[in-house]
């Protein structure tokens, strides 16, 4: 009998990895389809890339923007400097394969959550069938935001704080630009899902909120670190990174105190928050 149950556990891991393998082919499958796709529009794609660093010129006037040796013409503007002869076709490819996995994403998730299913309770699916795409939503609501508002205020904001610097020269390379937009672009996108995680916690009756309040400091003491990580060195990009993800870890916290009151209240019970 055990041996037939160790058998049967075996198949059963086989299976799984198999359809896990199965799974991780669509998705690369997937990106690879839509990177071909994307690098034909590469230009298109970089251009639409630039737009932050173009709308930066407009904020902080042209004055500014000519002593950094930018121009107010567009055309000048979308020009970066490439360091080396490959740099251009490797930021091409590079781009577009962004790109494809920016649209792929959903994809990938519902094939993780298609593996991921069977496993779970009636009630876990239900919870995650709502709280998953929302996440995905709320991550692509913040990149957009990122892309859209934060980044050509961040960028106006270094041109001001590089002009006032004498002993700088300002020379923009292509792959760093590139770079630092993807990065900021994602941790928006991530930033404002912190809400989500929060409620996510209390919803599945994992932690309540009195535990999560309790663990404030630590969640402080998280959002400096990463704000130090990814933000450049400097205390105005450190703390408009930081702000966000305090906030928006309090205004989950208030959401899931409130939904946690009112489980209490389904259930028959009080309990003081």
């Amino acid at each position: 009998m055990r041996g037939d149950d160790g058998d049967q556990s075996r198949m059963q891991l086989g299976d799984h990895l198999e359809e896990l393998r199965w799974r991780l082919i669509k998705i690369v499958v997937a990106i690879l389809v839509c990177t071909i796709v994307a690098f034909i529009f590469n230009i298109e794609l970089k251009l639409i890339a630039l737009q932050p660093l173009q709308q930066a010129v407009a904020i902080v006037g042209e004055d500014v923007a000519e002593q950094l040796g930018f121009s107010s013409d567009p055309a000048e503007t979308r020009q970066l400097r490439g360091g080396t002869l490959t740099e251009p076709a490797i930021t091409a490819f590079t781009v577009s394969m962004l790109a494809a996995a920016f649209v792929v994403f959903p994809y990938i998730v519902w094939q993780l959550w298609g593996f991921v299913r069977p496993a779970l309770y009636r009630h876990e699916t239900g919870l995650a069938f709502l709280f998953v795409p929302s996440a995905v939503l709320f991550f692509y609501l913040g990149a957009i935001l990122g892309y859209a508002f934060a980044l050509p205020w961040f960028y106006a904001w270094l041109m001001h704080w590089a002009v006032m610097d004498p002993t700088v020269t300002m020379i923009l390379d292509q792959r760093q630009y590139f770079r630092l937009l993807v990065l900021m672009t994602a941790c928006f996108g991530v930033i404002l899902d912190i809400p989500w995680f929060v409620i996510l916690l209390v919803r599945l009756r994992i932690m309540t909120p009195q535990t999560i309040a309790k663990g404030r400091r630590y969640v402080v003491l998280g959002a400096i670190v990463i704000a130090a990580l990814l933000s450049p060195p400097d205390p105005f990009s450190q703390m408009a990174m930081f702000l966000p993800m305090v906030i928006l870890f309090e205004l989950g916290l208030f959401i899931s105190r409130i939904i946690y009151r009112r489980r209490l209240l389904a259930d028959g019970a009080s309990s003081p928050l």
